[in-house]
C-alpha cells in the first residue's frame, strides 16, 4: 500500500512564529496563510525537480510532476496547519525515508534495464512493443529487436529506494517561508487596526 506523508505546521513551528500568532487574536488566518505559502513551496520544488534531466534517457514518469499535483491546500485550525503531499497513486514515503519494495503478487520485481522499458510496465511493453522471454536460469526479460536478443528487465526479489535528502525543500527554506508569510500576515493585520 502506498504511503502519503503529511505535513504540519503547527504553533510550535518556530518560536518566531509562535510569537506572530500571539499577536493575532484567531491565528487561523495566519496558520492558512502559512500552510498555504508552503503548499506553493513544495509545488515549486516538485516541478524544479522534474525539470531536471532523466539519467537513464528513457521515457520519463514525471514522478515529482505528479507529486506536485498532489499538494493539499492548507487545513487550518487554532493549533496549526496541516497539508497532505501523496495519495495512493504517488508515494512519497519511499523517497522521504527510503525503502525496500517487495513483490506483492509475482515472483519478481522487473527492473527496467532498456530505454524501451522506461515508463512501461511489462504489459504495456508486450502491447505496445512485442513479446517478452525468459533465458533458462537467468533472471532476466528479453526481447527480439530487429533480429536481436536484447534485455529489457532485470528480475529481482527485491529493490532499494534511497532516501532522497532533496525530497522536501530544505528546513531552512522552509523556515524563511513560514517566517516571512507570518511577518506579511502580521503586518497586513496591524494596519488593519
Amino acid at each position: 500500500m502506498p504511503l502519503k506523508a503529511d505535513i504540519t505546521i503547527a504553533d510550535g513551528a518556530t518560536p518566531a512564529l509562535r510569537r506572530i500568532a500571539e499577536q493575532i487574536k484567531n491565528p487561523v488566518a495566519l496558520y492558512k496563510d502559512v500552510g498555504n505559502a508552503v503548499a506553493d513551496l513544495l509545488r515549486e520544488h516538485y516541478i524544479a525537480k522534474d525539470a531536471k534531466p532523466n539519467k537513464k534517457r528513457g521515457e520519463r514518469s514525471h514522478f515529482w510532476a505528479s507529486m506536485s499535483r498532489t499538494v493539499t491546500d492548507a487545513v487550518a485550525t487554532s493549533a496549526g496547519a496541516t497539508l497532505t503531499v501523496g495519495d495512493h497513486v504517488t508515494p512519497l514515503a519511499g523517497h522521504l525515508f527510503g525503502a525496500i519494495i517487495r513483490p506483492r503478487s509475482k515472483e519478481a520485481l522487473t527492473i527496467p534495464i532498456h530505454q524501451l522499458a522506461y515508463g512501461r510496465s511489462v504489459a504495456e511493453f508486450k502491447d505496445e512493443i512485442g513479446p517478452l522471454f525468459r533465458p533458462k536460469g537467468k533472471r532476466i526479460l528479453m526481447a527480439d529487436i530487429g533480429g536481436t536478443a536484447v534485455p529489457i528487465y532485470a528480475l529481482a526479489k527485491s529493490a532499494t529506494i534511497p532516501k532522497d535528502p532533496d525530497a522536501l525543500p530544505a528546513d531552512t527554506v522552509i523556515e524563511k517561508t513560514l517566517l516571512d508569510t507570518g511577518s506579511r500576515h502580521l503586518a497586513r493585520m496591524l494596519a488593519r487596526g
